[in-house]
Order: structure tokens, then sequence, then C-alpha cells
């Protein structure tokens, strides 16, 4: 699984290693992460979840973190995993990364092959935009495989069908955070306040704690549910709260009435009385004879 770019947009494509059949592609503006959850989203529904991918080591296969965090350790986690690598953990698709370009050996070949035919389709057709290119996809899909692909070795595929009971395809192939539920089962999520909606936790008793440490599950098309033991639960958009002013503190005493003390209180007496004063002698120097 790799990109190849083009003049004015990228490729992703997904070669079926037995076969050399493309089992799923898609023009993006840029080779990024979501790309690649389409393609993927794209591959299962057409095929089944493979056993495997192999891909190269560009950073949407790989974290950028060389630590795990609290949450992937409590998880039981190995190693980090970019947002693309939880997505393939939880489909249970082995993930094989190649060092170079020429241990991908069969998909660089294809992007050659790409790049001199779809090129040349897409401008006979007279394409000139990513979404019209993805509506003829299809077609240029199935006249590659027609021409290039191959019988396999053995005729039992190694795809699994997804089953039923499996969770939505939109709650794994997603973006995923990390928040801490507050009081009243909201959390803040991009500068705005979120709450679990109502009936999400019916099946639950009891509700999720809070200060609880829950996974945040942003989909594609912008939706976002707290994954929390398995489960989803729906999120709306509340108004933010509104912070209560503070009552001032005024210093102590400063609303004090000034204290006048009474007529006889202690202050008021003078501190010497020239009637009580003691009788002084006095005395007289005579001068020597």
């Amino acid at each position: 699984m790799a990109g190849g770019p083009g003049r004015t947009h990228v490729s992703l494509a997904a070669i079926d290693d037995a076969t050399g059949r493309i089992v799923a592609a898609v023009f993006r503006p840029q080779e990024d992460t979501e790309g690649y959850f389409l393609l993927t989203r794209q591959m299962i529904e057409r095929e089944g979840i493979p056993m495997s991918i192999y891909s190269d080591r560009h950073m949407i296969f790989r974290s950028p973190h060389d630590k795990l965090t609290i949450e992937q350790e409590l998880a039981g986690e190995s190693k980090p995993l970019s947002q693309f690598g939880q997505a393939l953990r939880d489909l249970g698709i082995e993930h094989i990364q190649a060092h170079t370009p020429q241990a991908k050996g069969r998909i660089e070949r294809l992007f050659e092959t790409l790049q001199d035919r779809w090129i040349v389709e897409l401008r006979l057709r007279g394409v000139d935009s990513i979404e019209e290119a993805n509506r003829v996809l299809p077609e240029l899909i199935e006249e590659h495989n027609k021409a290039f692909a191959v019988e396999p070795t053995d005729p039992h595929s190694a795809f699994v069908p997804l089953e039923q009971n499996q969770p939505d395809l939109d709650l794994i192939l997603c973006y995923r955070h990390w928040r801490t539920l507050g009081t009243g089962q909201t959390l803040s999520f991009d500068h705005k306040t979120y709450a679990i909606a109502e009936g999400s936790q019916k099946s639950v008793i009891p509700p999720i704690p809070p200060k609880t440490r829950v996974e945040v599950r942003q989909t594609l098309d912008g939706r976002l549910f707290v994954w929390y033991k398995g489960k989803a639960y729906a999120l709306k958009e509340i108004p933010k709260p509104k912070r209560q002013a503070a009552p001032s503190k005024q210093k102590a005493g400063s609303e004090r009435k000034p204290h006048k003390p009474d007529e006889n209180h202690p202050w008021r007496k003078p501190l010497f009385n020239p009637k009580e004063a003691p009788e002084t002698a006095r005395c007289s120097q005579t001068a020597p004879s």
C-alpha cells in the first residue's frame, strides 16, 4: 500500500500480492491519513479484511512518538501507533513496514505503470478534477486488472469478510483523541463543549464515571463519539457553561464604621494628672563662704 504522485494529485492504491490485482485506489489532493482510511474502507467493502499489509515508513504509518502514552500502556500496547496503525490493530491486520522503496517491489512497479497509463487515460477522457477522476477510477481499475492480473496459486482467498457484529467501519477508520469526562457527562473538544447524547447510555448502568479518561472518536464526516469499554456513545454540542464571576473579597474592616470609645474609656484619660502628682522638694544652693 503506497502513494504515487501525479501531476496535480496523488494516487493511493492497494494491490493483492498473490494476483497483482488492484483491490482499491483513490485520488487525493495529497497523501494523508484520511486518504488511507478511504482506501482501506474501499478494499474491505470490495474484497474483505486482509491478513496483512505492506507499506513504506511514512509518518502516516508510524507514530512520531517514541514512548507509549498512559492510555496505550493500560491497553497493553507494545509500541506507539499512528492513527492509521490503531485502525489496523482494531481490524486485526498485521502491518509490515518496508525500509526501502525497493523492498516494496510490486507496488512500486504498479505506480510506474499507472503513471504512464492513467495520466494518459484521464487526459483522453477530459478529466480535470479529482472528483471526476475518482468517478472514472473503477473503470480504470477494471481495465488494469483485466490486462495485468494473474490467477493465484492458491484459490483460497486470504481476505476475511467483514462480519455483521463487528463495529461500524466509521468508528474504526477514524481519528482518535483522549479527553477527561467532566461532571454532567460533558467534555471539551476543539474549543467546544459536548455532552453524551440522551439515550446513548441506556444500556449502561451506571453511566461513565466523571473524571474518566475516555477516547473520543471523530469520524471522517465530523461526527463525535465517546468510545468506552467497546461501546460508542454519541456526543452532541451544547452551549458553553457561563463562568460565574467570583464574589469580590473586600479587605477585612473595609466597611466597618469608625469605633468611638466611651466617655470613661481609659484611652480618654490623660497619661499625667497634675493634681495627683507628688510634691517635690525644692533644693537651694549657697555659695561657700
